[in-house]
């Protein structure tokens, strides 16, 4: 299963280079930004997959490109949640 945030077509892109490995995939999105948003997500991939092997993250900028001088406190803050978010014990098994 291959994860994107809002880049469809770099999803699509890896799933044919998985696919193109010899794997059968798909591709969910969801919003990692907020608590909600990545409780939605284990729900929308427990009712799509609920056997899967691999969870490939393609949202590369979950958030926003910036270069540093444009960081803001609140980027800063929004990038290190879903950093955490994405480090979560949670499984999709239960």
């Amino acid at each position: 299963m291959i994860h994107y945030g809002g880049f469809l077509e770099g999803a699509e892109k890896t799933r044919a280079l998985v696919q193109g490995a010899g794997a059968d995939t798909g591709v969910i999105a969801g919003n990692l930004e907020t608590s909600e948003g990545i409780q939605q997500f284990i729900s929308d991939v427990k009712q799509t997959a609920p056997e899967i092997d691999v969870l490939i993250n393609n949202a590369g900028s979950l958030v926003q490109r910036a270069n540093l001088a444009e960081y803001s406190d609140a980027l800063f803050d929004r990038e290190r949640y879903v950093s955490r978010a994405r480090r979560s014990d949670q499984n999709f098994h239960g």
